[in-house]
């Protein structure tokens, strides 16, 4: 899709900013442990993002997963029910020979999997000591596990015992013809598991910022790249001459048009005035309005029913 392949680039540090500001958060209730941008065929673009999330609940994990914001943004705010971003548990196999570091003996690559819904009773166990094996005796795999769907709170099946729904594979390959065939190859997919396969190269997205250095021989410790920039800065509250902590102006860039036009009327401060003309000066530009709808990503009380947009 045009539109996809236009805002996914412009908005990469929104997504950042999202995984970020939960690793950062000491109490936060979920937070991203890895992020993988998924590349296209050619290697030229990001076509999607998978995310591995450490929560206290199932609920706590979707919760934080249905707020990534470009998956907002491309649902028109509906992120949730059965067309939200789709939610599984993981269970990562604990085993030393399935550790391999990124990129050795290849390229980082992601195996999705799902399992065929009918006529497979019993042959995920029948074939799991094969397909652990053939992980292992690869010596490709980074980290690898069954996923199991989460249900919901309510469902008519909430209580009944979780049975795995496909495969999460990371493993290094050195090109794309021998990844799908280590996949191929696989004893699940000989046996007819699955139902559907995914394979995509990736690249790592850093959600610590502990990997950024402005200069490579001379890192100043003081300096940040642009995502914590805007976190501690832009993103953050100021204080107005009472002590009270008040809004910053970026929150305020991407609010309500008629309110905006009010604050402006109102403000009796002259430098803020002229800050927040140039705001609305900029209200309707396209770069504006796609950000538009992330303006309270970066707020730790994000209640996506509340953001003035979903309602229009």
């Amino acid at each position: 899709d045009a539109g996809v392949q236009y805002v996914r680039p412009r908005t990469s540090w929104f997504h950042v900013l999202w995984a970020r500001e939960q690793t950062l958060d000491a109490d936060a209730p979920a937070e991203v442990i890895w992020d993988h941008a998924l590349l296209s065929p050619d290697l030229q673009r990001e076509v999607g993002n998978v995310a591995c999330i450490d929560a206290k609940t199932p609920e706590d994990a979707r919760r934080l997963a249905e707020e990534e914001p470009r998956s907002v943004y491309f649902s028109d705010g509906n992120n949730r029910g059965a067309e939200a971003t789709r939610v599984y548990r993981w269970n990562h196999v604990q085993d030393v020979d399935l550790r391999k570091d990124d990129g050795r003996g290849g390229f980082p690559c992601l195996a999705a999997c799902f399992d065929r819904k009918e006529g497979v009773d019993g042959l995920r166990a029948a074939t799991r000591k094969s397909h652990l094996e053939y992980l292992i005796n690869s010596e490709k795999v980074i980290a690898a596990g069954p996923l199991f769907d989460i249900p919901r709170e309510g469902d008519d099946n909430a209580a009944a015992p979780a049975a795995p729904v496909g495969s999460l594979v990371l493993f290094n390959a050195p090109s794309q013809e021998a990844a799908r065939e280590f996949v191929d190859n696989d004893p699940y997919a000989l046996a007819g598991l699955f139902e559907s396969v995914g394979v995509n190269f990736y690249n790592t997205v850093d959600v610590s910022g502990k990997f950024f250095a402005p200069e490579k021989f001379a890192v100043d410790p003081t300096d940040v790249d642009q995502v914590t920039r805007i976190m501690l800065e832009d993103v953050g509250v100021d204080v107005d001459e009472d002590g009270q902590e008040t809004d910053g102006v970026w929150p305020r860039l991407l609010g309500d048009r008629e309110e905006l036009e009010r604050e402006i009327s109102e403000c009796l401060d002259e430098e803020l005035r002229g800050e927040l003309r140039e705001v609305l000066a900029a209200y309707d530009d396209p770069w504006t309005r796609i950000m538009r709808p992330f303006h309270r990503v970066a707020r730790k009380k994000y209640d996506l029913a509340d953001t003035p947009w979903v309602n229009n």
